[in-house]
C-alpha cells in the first residue's frame, strides 16, 4: 500500500507548507467515471468537489497540491443537486491563492449549451447559445475550466449510451418525434479521455464535440453525411475538434 501511495504522490517539504505532487486526480466514479478510471494506464486518486471548499482529496492532507491531470466527470441529480455555475467556484479560489496548481483538466462537459440553436450544423466551432439555466450554468463551469488549468479539454458529449445508460438507447430507436438525436459511447468518451492524456502539455487547450457519428431521427438511424438535408429544419451535430 505504502508503495502505491509513493507511485502516485511525491510530498515535497519547503520552508512553508507540504505540497503533494499528484500524477492523476478524477472527480466523479460513477457509471461513466468508472469507465474511464478502469482505461486509463494510471493508479487514480479520486476526491470531490466543493462549491466553497473546492477540490477535496480525502487520502492526503497537504496544505498545497500539484496535480498533473485532473479528469472531471460529474454531473448534479436529484439525490445531490448543485448548481454548474457554482460548484467549481472553491477550484477557482484555491488556484488563485496558490492552494492549487492544475497542469492539464479534462472536463467532461455536454451538447446541451448548444440548446439555443434550432437548426443547421453545429461543431465544435460554433458559438454556443443556451436557453436553460442548466445550459447557461454549465456554460459558466467551462468559462472556469478555462482559468484554473495550465492545459484544458472540454469534451461536449451527446447523450450517452452504453453499460448503465440503457434507457438512452431506446429513446433514440423508438422516438417518433420531428427531431434530431445524438448520441456518444461512453467507451468512446473514455477513449477520447485517454487520448487527450497522451497529449503533450505544451500542446493548445481544445473543445471537442464527440458523437458516434450517427444521426438518430424518428426511429431511424443515418450516417452524418446522410442525414445534412436534415439541417434545414433541425440541429445536426457534427463531431469535430477545435483549439482553444
Amino acid at each position: 500500500m505504502a508503495s502505491e501511495r509513493r507511485s502516485i504522490v511525491r510530498n515535497v517539504k519547503n520552508s512553508q507548507m507540504n505540497i503533494a505532487s499528484l500524477k492523476y486526480v478524477q472527480v466523479g466514479k460513477g457509471r461513466l467515471g468508472r469507465v474511464i478510471a478502469n482505461r486509463v494506464k494510471q493508479t487514480a486518486v479520486f476526491a470531490k468537489i466543493d462549491a466553497d471548499l473546492g477540490l477535496q482529496i480525502p487520502a492526503f492532507s497537504e496544505q498545497k497540491y500539484v496535480i498533473e491531470n485532473l479528469v472531471i466527470c460529474i454531473s448534479p441529480s436529484t439525490k445531490n443537486s448543485w448548481d454548474w455555475a457554482d460548484i467549481l467556484k472553491g477550484i477557482l479560489q484555491q488556484v488563485l491563492i496558490g492552494q492549487l496548481k492544475i497542469n492539464r483538466l479534462i472536463f467532461i462537459s455536454s451538447t446541451r449549451v448548444y440548446e439555443g440553436i434550432e437548426r443547421g450544423i453545429v461543431d465544435a466551432t460554433t458559438q454556443a447559445i443556451s436557453k436553460t439555466s442548466k445550459g447557461v450554468s454549465l456554460l459558466a463551469a467551462e468559462k472556469i475550466v478555462a482559468q484554473i488549468a495550465q492545459q484544458y479539454h472540454i469534451l461536449r458529449c451527446s447523450g450517452l449510451y452504453g453499460e448503465g445508460y440503457k434507457k438512452y438507447l431506446s429513446i433514440l430507436s423508438q422516438c417518433k418525434k420531428e427531431q434530431t438525436r445524438f448520441a456518444v459511447s461512453i467507451e468512446q468518451v473514455a477513449d477520447e479521455v485517454v487520448g487527450k492524456l497522451a497529449q503533450a502539455t505544451s500542446e493548445p487547450s481544445s473543445c471537442t464535440l464527440l458523437t458516434d457519428g450517427y444521426c438518430y431521427f424518428q426511429g431511424d438511424k443515418m450516417l452524418i453525411q446522410e442525414a445534412m438535408l436534415l439541417s434545414l429544419q433541425h440541429k445536426i451535430f457534427k463531431a469535430s475538434c477545435t483549439e482553444l
